[in-house]
């Protein structure tokens, strides 16, 4: 069985791009290569032609910044390139490993982040990991494989992990979301760990922040869960290091312990705030980790709701 780790999606996800024997035959030749010399090629590439494609990314990150400045080492132009090149690293990444059929991490995961993934190995005190899809997402599921820790992903959408075995889906039938909470719940409750994207709405009544000048929708069931299973809840973020290997940011657990779990909507309000800070402050400090698709969910999921 794989070791790896699902990815929480969307139904927003495009679907599989349709294969052409060209195509075919150009991923076969591509996958001999070793994936961390892959990945930095394609971004050389994508670094020459970047500032011919990144018009729509600028207007996009201007609106995203319009109330608020990132870290003051970027400015727009130069970070829409870098989004560029990473967006498209990332691809390759994701088709790399779907048509080797297995996560294959040697040499490009930077073993210096096991020490904070170990909060999710089996074993140590449960913990529920809430995470974003910035940076590179698909490598959350590269760097559990590759150290060994087998987090239960929480998926919406099939598609999205074909190389996880331990995933749950929260569509499917009427009563899915209701199953998978109880799943999650009981996973938690025998000592595992779960791992949750943050920035799915699954609800229409969403809780929302307002956070980098935008109103931004939250999911409520990582809210539930923690508020039912009293476990700990820490961010995480994959990350590319500076040397192109894989890595992730895992943030301190949220401090949850003077609110009530009897009262939802003051718990579920007081950890929702604690995260929605913590993702303001890790967007404001690495702009390059959103990726364009995401970024344009996010600016429309905004534009849905008044103002905050």
């Amino acid at each position: 069985m794989s070791t790896g780790v699902a990815w929480p999606a969307t139904e927003d996800a495009p679907p599989e791009p349709t294969s052409s024997p060209l195509r075919s035959t150009a991923l076969d030749v591509l996958c001999r290569v070793p994936p961390r010399a892959l990945v930095r090629w394609t971004g050389r590439a994508a670094r020459t032609i970047a500032p011919f494609r990144t018009r729509a990314l600028r207007r996009n990150l201007a609106e995203l910044f319009r109330e608020t400045s990132p870290a003051p080492r970027y400015e727009l132009a130069a970070l829409a390139r870098e989004i560029y090149v990473r967006d498209r690293m990332d691809q390759m990444l994701v088709a790399y490993t779907r048509r080797r059929g297995r996560p294959l991490g040697v040499g490009l995961v930077d073993h210096g982040c096991l020490p904070a993934f170990e909060v999710l190995r089996a074993g140590n005190a449960p913990t529920l990991a809430v995470t974003w899809h910035v940076g590179p997402t698909f490598g959350l599921s590269i760097i559990c494989a590759e150290l060994g820790i087998r987090p239960l992903g929480v998926l919406r959408d099939p598609a999205t992990e074909p190389n996880a075995d331990r995933r749950l889906y929260t569509t499917g039938h009427p009563n899915a979301q209701a199953d998978v909470l109880w799943q999650a719940l009981r996973e938690l409750k025998d000592g595992g760990s779960v791992l949750m994207a943050i920035d799915v709405p699954d609800t229409p009544q969403a809780p929302r922040q307002r956070r980098l000048g935008h109103s931004i929708p939250f999911a409520r069931g990582p809210l539930t869960l923690a508020r039912l299973s009293g476990v700990r809840v820490v961010p995480v973020v994959p990350q590319w290091s500076d040397d192109g290997r894989l890595t992730a940011c895992v943030g301190e657990p949220f401090d949850t312990a003077g609110v009530s779990r009897g009262d939802a909507a003051a718990f579920e309000g007081a950890l929702v705030e604690q995260i929605a800070d913590w993702f303001e402050r890790y967007v404001l400090a690495h702009p390059d980790a959103f990726r364009e698709r995401w970024l344009r969910l996010l600016l429309r999921r905004s534009a849905q709701a008044p103002r905050l």
